[in-house]
């Protein structure tokens, strides 16, 4: 056929040019893998679809490109023997995209081969078609113009022009420059291009079903918030809006939010009953009930779970079906009255056999089926929890029976049989059958992992296998389970969250093995190290998914390594479940037990060379990341005079770990959580009294060091630095508070409520410098990073200007009001704005930054923005911020929940001129700016303070625990350390702290600010806590300070 017949069939879809000559056979396999674009970072490969129309005749084939770590098919590639075929790709493709006229481009391997920009229809992202011809042969390929270099190595390939790539190979299209032009100079990022493609309300639901399944809850809020928003927004229908906003009640439950979650409760409520559907209405009082149970309210939950079910049946009767299926209604002469779903069933499907459950939809009679296991679930682990064994055992195996009884075989129904047997297994452990309560779990796994291998579910399940199987004296096989359990925690970079509690058993257990096998006590050390890492709180994990969630959404190719590295993650620890069930099984043998360990090798090869790359396009991305170190690398880390200390706090006691250079010394408390809290609280109590300054605690103080620190207080006062890494309250604490020595005789003949002589009590500031650390592998990073190479010293932000008369303040809260809502309308974020409003203003710190610059050589007035020259759009637009060595903000610091209406910590600006500017810069404003700063000063009111313990109206709460999303934000942005402050900080004081610290004559961080702290230590002015202990350094305080000069870095 000619070139000019070609355009006439295809009514200009496609100019298609010869084929050079290939020189490879072409390929018919079916997965191509294609490599990794250099432009936006995706791995992918090429899999075949059997499936598109496009490829529905003899000799046609066809291939979707799926990406790691993205949800949807990026692109297609085509090989077409006929003119039909070629008309078909034509034909389709003009209904996936409206493309502009083609361009002739040089393809290795090819010749010159056509190119057409595009943009995809109904999301306008850019796209992208390639056509080349051999013979009669038209091959083809199309996708996202952000892997136009995957596109092109993908055609190469399917034409035989080239041999498929390795996994990790780099692709590069020369025509890069030429792409971009033709989308007006910049296509844009691929993350936020697939996003606009990806809005399937759908596809949307599906996936926030899988999060919460899988325990990754905060995930599942924030695409339930989503859901509500978009629904909210089309003004769906009732049923529609009312399902989204029961699940996003649901999850903000599940995350421990129990107001939040009645308000939301009360929202979906009403759409329940406007959508008048006795299948939501059932649906909506099982999630009652699992929102009782998860605030401990096991009556409740009892009742409303028996009322589920009764609302249940009287669905099955609106519905016409039986806990059997679809049921005749009525009979009566000659007359057959039946129900909607079999009515649906008859009309739709061509043969009986096929009738209710054997189909791709989950049938109505299926679904209440489901539903009412999980309401007997609800009411056997409610029971179970008032101590009625009987009752309880009677629930749970009704909830089987309804199981059984369902032909569907979805997620759901494979969650709730593993939950049935774990909750049977409770029971067992309680009947002091701990031999029968593993083997019970052990069931449960293996249902988990045909669905959810891998997961945090699975997790939390193998924690309390573990448990099972050491008080059945199973020691070697509980320590396998919990390692195992704490793998799978560390993969997916969350909390722990309730499951944390029960990894004390774990602990003590390796503690029992130090001491009494001391030829493996290393080995066990190590478990317990790596163990205690992974045991943070639910806010820092929040936090740091949001953070990481935002660079893997973001434009440049490291977005595209950080989604398939994930990804690669994901599929590795699927595997190794796969693996674990088939030994349980006893099936790891033979030709199944070469193909899975070949899977996993690959894989793991995949992973490592993944992460290699992501390290190197960018060291900073893994502060982010809860990424792991062992306790060998982090001794290898430590200098001679240090020592590292880690603390784990749990419900019921508490755990920690010194260690140095050459030793580690793991321990055990009785400290619980909210023990903690209740202490930290009452230290802080002096530093937030608004009329005067009450005394400060120093039994108290003594009390909490002797507590947590006790075990290893001699090799912590033998050390001269101390790295600290505080777990929930004690981070917003500053440690050097603590009191070493009891104060009892400095307090003899003293009247309650008096001050001490301060200058006497023995502080831990006193005795050594410390830092705090957010884990250990963000300080052996922080550790590594080179110093600065900026050339000059200081640039300060301060005293932002009232924002009460300008609208556009803060208005960025305002945008999650469509989702988080209070009763009778009120709007909870506009609540947040107005609680913003009325934050005091800062005038002190203007003089403080002055001063504060005054004590650098080279410091002038230009690198002070004070007042109506701080604002977001001035941080954010100038260039030059990676010239300065210190970055100073003085200005209020909020650090909120991560899911409340300011999801994430912010500093306070000024507003800017631009339409964007808001008074507000977040921490996914800071990831984006460009720092080369050996210091970053928080000199704002509270950035590790203590917040308060339940969620308000208004969202501004959180403290200390958040602190973490902010420093990992300024460290990621080219930060190496920050000093940031506890509690809203006097400023005489401040300006005396920092003056101190940037003229003492030490060569670290950590011993400058211990100097500065200690001249007001002695002052009988100054003596008492509040003005010298609320500063901190954040990260690695042993860095030389960056007024150390020269000869300073060189003795360092």
């Amino acid at each position: 056929m000619s070139g000019a017949r070609v355009l006439a069939s295809l009514s200009g879809a496609a100019i298609l040019l010869g084929l050079a000559g290939a020189g490879h056979a072409q390929t018919r396999a079916d997965l191509i893998p294609l490599g990794r674009s250099a432009v936006s970072g995706a791995v992918c490969e090429a899999v075949r679809d059997y499936d598109d129309p496009v490829v529905q005749a003899q000799g046609r084939r066809g291939w979707n490109i799926h990406c790691r770590g993205w949800d949807v098919s990026l692109g297609r590639l085509y090989v077409l023997p006929t003119s039909a075929g070629e008309t078909a790709w034509s034909q389709a493709l003009a209904q996936r995209a409206a493309c502009a006229e083609p361009k002739s481009e040089t393809l290795a391997g090819l010749g010159a081969v056509s190119r057409r920009a595009c943009h995809a229809t109904g999301s306008n992202a850019t796209y992208l078609s390639y056509g080349a011809k051999h013979g009669q042969t038209v091959f083809a390929a199309e996708g996202a113009s952000q892997i136009a270099d995957v596109l092109e190595t993908g055609l190469r390939v399917v034409a035989g022009a080239a041999k498929p790539p390795q996994m990790a190979d780099v692709q590069v299209s020369a025509a890069s420059a030429e792409i971009a032009s033709d989308f007006g100079g910049s296509a844009g990022g691929l993350a936020r291009a697939q996003a606009a493609a990806a809005t399937d309300p759908a596809r949307l639901r599906a996936h926030a079903y899988v999060q919460n399944n899988e325990w990754r809850f905060d995930q599942a809020e924030t695409d339930f918030q989503a859901l509500a928003a978009d629904a909210q927004s089309r003004n769906a229908p009732p049923r529609e809006l009312g399902e989204a906003r029961l699940n996003l009640a649901l999850n903000i439950s599940n995350n421990g939010r129990f107001a939040e979650a009645d308000r939301e409760f009360a929202l979906a409520d009403a759409q329940v009953a406007r959508a008048n559907d006795p299948v939501l209405a059932a649906e909506a009082m099982g999630y009652h009930a699992l929102h009782l149970r998860n605030q401990g309210k096991f009556a409740e939950a009892v009742q409303a779970g028996r009322a589920t079910l009764q609302a249940r049946q009287q669905a099955r009767a609106a519905a016409g079906v039986t806990d059997k299926g679809p049921t005749v209604l009525a009979v009566s002469t000659g007359e057959v009255a039946i129900g909607a779903e079999l009515s649906h069933a008859l009309n739709s499907r061509p043969g009986g056999g096929a009738l209710i459950g054997r189909g791709g939809e989950v049938s109505v009679s299926d679904q209440l089926l489901v539903q009412d296991a999980q309401a007997w679930e609800v009411i056997g682990s409610s029971l179970a929890a008032q101590g009625d064994t009987a009752g309880a055992r009677e629930a749970l195996a009704q909830a089987g029976r309804a199981l059984s009884a369902s032909e569907a075989n979805g997620a759901l129904n494979v969650l709730l049989q593993s939950r049935v047997e774990a909750d049977f297994a409770d029971l067992d452990m309680a009947a002091g059958q701990p031999a029968a309560a593993a083997d019970r779990l052990a069931t449960s796994i293996l249902i988990l992992r045909a669905r959810h291998a891998g997961t945090a579910t699975e997790g939390g399940l193998l924690l309390q296998l573990g448990r099972a199987q050491m008080a059945a004296g199973r020691d070697d096989a509980a320590l396998a389970s919990f390692g195992r359990a704490f793998a799978l925690f560390q993969s997916q970079r969350g909390s722990l969250g309730a499951s944390a509690d029960a990894a004390a058993p774990y602990f003590d257990l390796l503690l029992a093995k130090i001491a009494s096998d001391p030829t493996k006590a290393d080995d066990y050390r190590g478990r317990f190290f790596s163990a205690a890492e992974s045991v943070v709180s639910n806010s820092t994990a929040q936090t740091v998914s949001k953070l990481a969630a935002r660079v893997a959404s973001g434009d440049g190719a490291i977005t595209g390594l950080v989604r398939a590295l994930d990804d690669t993650k994901r599929e590795l620890r699927a595997t190794e479940a796969r693996i674990a069930n088939a030994q349980t099984q006893n099936s790891y043998a033979g030709e199944a037990k070469t193909d899975l360990d070949a899977q996993l090798k690959t894989l793991q090869q995949q992973s490592d060379t993944l992460e290699a790359q992501l390290l190197a396009a960018n060291p900073r991305y893994a502060q982010l990341v809860a990424a792991t170190a062992s306790l060998p690398e982090l001794q290898k880390a430590l200098h001679k005079d240090e020592v590292y200390l880690k603390i784990a706090l749990l419900g019921g006691r508490g755990y920690g770990v010194l260690v140095s250079q050459a030793a580690a010394k793991p321990y055990r408390f009785d400290l619980s959580r909210e023990q903690a809290a209740s202490a930290v609280r009452a230290l802080r109590a002096p530093f937030e009294a608004e009329d005067g300054l009450p005394a400060f605690d120093v039994v108290r103080a003594y009390a909490l060091f002797q507590q947590m620190a006790g075990p290893v207080k001699s090799e912590i006062l033998a050390a001269k630095h101390l790295i600290y890494e505080p777990d929930g309250a004690l981070i917003s604490l500053p440690v050097g508070a603590l009191v070493t020595e009891d104060p009892a005789p400095l307090l003899a003949g003293l009247a309650p409520g008096k001050d001490p002589d301060y200058r006497k009590v023995a502080w831990l500031g006193a005795r050594l410098d410390s830092s705090l650390v957010l884990s250990a592998p963000s300080f052996m990073q922080s550790r590594a990073f080179s110093p600065s190479r900026a050339k000059q010293t200081f640039l300060a932000f301060a005293d932002p200007v009232s924002a009460k008369a300008e609208p556009r303040a803060y208005a960025s809260v305002l945008k999650r009001s469509g989702t988080i809502n209070g009763g009778g309308g009120a709007n909870i974020c506009e609540g947040t704005r107005q609680a913003l409003l009325r934050l005091p203003e800062l005038p002190d710190t203007a003089d403080e930054v002055r001063k504060v610059g005054a004590s650098f050589k080279n410091a002038s007035g230009e690198d002070l923005l004070i007042g109506k020259a701080f604002t977001d759009d001035a941080v954010k637009t100038r260039t030059d911020l990676g010239d300065f060595k210190v970055l100073y903000f003085a200005t209020h610091g909020l650090l909120p929940q991560p899911s409340a209406c300011l999801p994430e910590p912010a500093l306070v600006t000024s507003v800017g001129a631009s339409d964007d500017s808001d008074g507000l810069l977040d921490a996914s404003e800071i990831l984006d700016l460009k720092l080369d700063a050996d210091l970053v000063v928080l000199s704002a009111c509270d950035t590790g303070g203590a917040g308060s313990e339940a969620t308000d109206l208004t969202g501004l709460q959180g403290g200390g625990e958040a602190l973490g999303g902010l420093t990992r934000a300024v460290i990621y942005a080219g930060g190496r350390a920050l000093v940031v402050s506890h509690w809203s900080v006097d400023s005489a004081a401040t300006v005396r702290l920092m003056t101190g610290l940037f003229s003492a004559p030490a060569v670290s961080e950590a011993e400058a600010l211990q100097q500065a702290q200690l001249s007001l230590q002695q002052s009988a002015d100054w003596s008492h806590p509040y003005f010298w202990a609320p500063f901190t350094i954040v990260g690695d305080g042993a860095r030389a300070m960056p007024t150390a000069g020269a000869a300073g870095a060189a003795a360092h």
